[in-house]
């Protein structure tokens, strides 16, 4: 498998799965004093060509951006599988980063801290 940029996905199930994933996962985002660890995969939420957030997703965590939340294994590999992503990707090889385009759904909540 090559890694890199996934093309767009705009299929309203894929998309409302992202959205459903990054809605449940809003809270208990904590600020780690090292910083936060390296994600493997970026995902970049977009609503009418303009960028709503990015997750980074680990084997373990959800970053945004200095931000990170701890997270059951099973439901990040769940929603890369969504994707399309073989899951676990290794963590020493270039990130794949996929770009959600949700143009006719609402904005995600932004209850999800932004980085400060």
């Amino acid at each position: 498998m090559s890694y890199g940029l996934l093309p767009p996905r705009t299929d309203r199930p894929t998309i409302e799965a992202v959205v459903e994933f990054a809605e449940k996962h809003a809270d208990g985002f904590y600020e780690n004093g090292l910083g936060a660890p390296v994600p493997v995969v970026e995902l970049t939420l977009f609503q009418g060509g303009s960028e709503i957030t990015k997750l980074g997703l680990n084997r373990t965590f959800i970053q945004h951006g200095y931000w990170t939340r701890e997270t059951d294994e099973r439901e990040i590999s769940a929603i890369m599988r969504r994707l399309g992503v073989e899951w676990p990707v290794k963590e020493n090889v270039p990130g794949i980063y996929s770009r959600c385009v949700p143009s006719s759904l609402p904005r995600v909540r932004s209850n999800v801290p932004s980085g400060r």
